[in-house]
C-alpha cells in the first residue's frame, strides 16, 4: 500500500497532464496515439472475442488516454487508478473509472478478459502481491498486457545511474527478463507474448546515454539501436 506522504511528495499535480497546447505537445501527442494503436494491434493478435466486445481494465489508468482512444466498439472500457486527479480527468472524459488501490479495493464480481497495466509496476513495492490481486478479476482465458522497463537493455548496462528508467524514488521495481519470468511464477502466470514497446519513450537511450562515451556511436544510427536495445518491454500473460 503506498505511503500517502510519499506520494503526494513524489506525484505532483503536473505529473497527470492533459493538454495538446504547442506544436511539441501536438507532435508528442500523435506519437502517443500511434502507440496506443500498436498496443491495441497486440492485444487483438492476442485475445479473440469473437462478435462480443471485450472487457478491459486498464491498471492505474492516469488521465485515460489509453482507454480514451482504443475502439469503443472492439472494447468495454474500464479502469482503475489512484490519484484522485487523473480519476477527475478521466471522468471529464466520461470514462468507467474507479478510484482505489489495487492492494486494499474490494472488487466488483465483474470479470475481465482483458487486463493492461502500461508501465505500471515499476511503482509497486509488492508485484507478487498486485499481480496476485489482479488475478481476481482474470475471467477465464483472460490475458494480462505488461510492460516495464527492462535492465538488460543498451540504456540500462552503459547508462547505469543515467538511465532515463532509474527514476528515483517513484522506480521501486526494475526487472529484467529473467526477474519477470521468475514474478510470473511466483504469481501462477504464464507467458504467451512478448513485445517490444518501441514507442511509449522514444528517445529515452538518447537521455540514458548522454554520459556515455557510446552515444558517440548509438546517436547516429538511433533507430536502428532503439529497435534493437529493447528499453521496455510488453508481456502478454494469462493464468497457469
Amino acid at each position: 500500500v503506498i505511503n500517502e506522504e510519499f506520494y503526494r511528495k513524489h506525484y505532483s499535480d503536473e505529473y497527470y497532464t492533459d493538454t495538446n497546447k504547442g506544436l511539441m505537445a501536438r507532435c508528442a501527442s500523435a506519437l502517443v496515439l500511434r502507440n496506443i494503436r500498436e498496443k491495441e494491434a497486440h492485444i487483438l493478435d492476442v485475445v479473440s472475442g469473437g462478435n462480443n466486445k471485450l472487457s478491459l481494465l486498464d491498471v492505474g489508468c492516469g488521465e485515460g488516454s489509453f482507454l480514451e482512444q482504443i475502439d469503443g466498439s472492439l472494447f468495454d472500457k474500464n479502469g482503475i487508478e489512484l490519484n484522485s486527479q487523473g480519476v477527475e480527468l478521466c471522468r471529464k472524459k466520461n470514462l468507467n473509472v474507479m478510484q482505489g488501490d489495487v492492494l486494499t479495493v474490494k472488487w466488483s464480481p465483474k470479470k475481465y478478459d482483458v487486463i493492461t497495466m502500461w508501465h505500471v509496476l515499476e511503482h509497486v513495492a509488492e508485484p507478487v502481491k498486485f499481480l496476485s490481486r489482479i488475478k481476481e478479476v482474470m475471467a477465464p482465458g483472460a490475458v494480462m498486457f505488461i510492460s516495464v522497463p527492462n535492465t538488460g537493455s543498451i540504456g540500462f548496462n552503459h547508462g547505469k545511474n543515467w538511465w532515463f528508467y532509474v527514476d528515483a524514488p517513484r522506480h521501486i521495481f526494475l526487472p529484467d527478463e529473467h526477474s519477470m519470468g521468475e514474478l510470473f511464477r511466483r504469481t501462477g502466470l504464464r507467458l504467451i507474448r512478448q513485445f517490444n514497446d518501441r514507442l511509449e519513450f522514444p528517445l529515452d537511450i538518447v537521455w540514458s546515454l548522454r554520459k556515455s562515451s557510446i552515444k558517440w556511436l548509438v546517436y547516429p544510427l538511433y533507430p536502428v539501436f532503439k529497435l534493437l536495445s529493447r528499453e521496455t518491454l510488453v508481456y502478454a500473460v494469462s493464468m497457469a
